[in-house]
Parts: C-alpha cells; sequence; structure tokens
C-alpha cells in the first residue's frame, strides 16, 4: 500500500476496504474479483420495477398457526390465484402465502414491492368497515394494497393478474422510466399537435 499525500492510504466504503497499490497511478484502473450482491430487476413489458422493500412489518405471532392452517385450507380463489404466481411464476415476483401483518393475515403479500394482494369474497360486503380499517392500518406501514373479487379470480384470472400487473407498473415504476415514457408523448404544434 503506497502513502498519497492527501490521503491516509486507505478509504472506506461501507465495508470494504479500497486500497491505493504500488504500481498502479492515481487513477488508474485495476480489476479485482470483488462480488457485491444486487437486487434482481424486475421488468414487466419493458419497464423496470422499482423494488418497495418495508423492513421490521409487526407481526402478531399469536396469528401464525392460525395463518399456517389458512394456508393448508384456502379457498378456491385463492388457490387458483396461488397456482399462477407460485414459485415466481408472475414475472419473477415472490409471493407470501396468508402473511400475518401486525393483526390481520392478508391473502397474499409481494415483499419486495410492500405490495398486499386480497382477494375478496361475497362475505368482504359485509366487512366494508372492517377492510378499510385494515386497508388503512397497512398503508400507514408504508404497503400498498390491491384488492380484487373471488368472483373475477375464478372467471377471469388471466384479467385479474393484468390488471394486476397494470397496478404494479403504475405504481412501482422506475423513475428512469417514467421520465422517458413522458418524454416520449410530448409533440410540438408545429406538426398540428398541441402539448
Amino acid at each position: 500500500m503506497k502513502n498519497i499525500p492527501g490521503h491516509s492510504g486507505q478509504l472506506r466504503r461501507g465495508r470494504t476496504p479500497l486500497l491505493f497499490l504500488e504500481g498502479v497511478p492515481l487513477g488508474g484502473v485495476v480489476i479485482l474479483n470483488i462480488r457485491i450482491p444486487c437486487e434482481k430487476m424486475t421488468i414487466i413489458n419493458d419497464i423496470r420495477i422499482k423494488g418497495h422493500y418495508v423492513h421490521n412489518l409487526p407481526e402478531n405471532r399469536e396469528l401464525l398457526a392460525y395463518a399456517r392452517e389458512n394456508r393448508r385450507t384456502g379457498n378456491m380463489a385463492e388457490i387458483a390465484f396461488w397456482k399462477q404466481v407460485r414459485k415466481k411464476m408472475f414475472h419473477g415476483l415472490d409471493f407470501d402465502r396468508q402473511k400475518v401483518i401486525g393483526n390481520y393475515i392478508v391473502d397474499f403479500f409481494v415483499k419486495r414491492l410492500g405490495l398486499v394482494i386480497e382477494i375478496d369474497g361475497g362475505s368482504h360486503n359485509e366487512k366494508a368497515d372492517y377492510d378499510a380499517q385494515r386497508d388503512k392500518y397497512l398503508e400507514g406501514l408504508g404497503l400498498k394494497v390491491f384488492h380484487t373479487t373471488d368472483f373475477d379470480v375464478l372467471q377471469h384470472v388471466n384479467i385479474v393478474l393484468a390488471d394486476l400487473r397494470k397496478y404494479i407498473v403504475e405504481n412501482y415504476e422506475h423513475e428512469d422510466d417514467k421520465k422517458r415514457n413522458d418524454d416520449a408523448y410530448i409533440t410540438t404544434p408545429a406538426y398540428g399537435h398541441p402539448f
């Protein structure tokens, strides 16, 4: 290691020390075999999706056994949806089923996006106040909630998946792609198009 005037000889970035090497000019290139962890990018319809991790979510441990039982039994709509998204089959996203968050058990959860998917059945009409309270709590934690109905999942699962895809793109599109897409639609009056 060489001492360089004005430098201590070692810089730190995170936990990895950056060294000034003997015989390599300042600003020179050295190829090191260092493995840097990076997040796998999700791309939907050629649009990059920005992750939105929400760490340290509260969890009522007393509900874990009940959630496990719900996963085992499940209703038809949840099973039909699960068959479409399990094992990262939906754009490489990892879905958790019957996830405990606080004092609630949500139908599906995508940790990478901080996204809750709720499949509302016929009984949800009577539970509108409960659903609104749950959604407010989840959104207060920084999560987003996507709702669909069990009827739609059972009768039109492809449309539900298309709606979910559209929701994800609208809510999680990477900023660089948003700017690029916004710029693509600017026209000028010279060509007869309004701004």
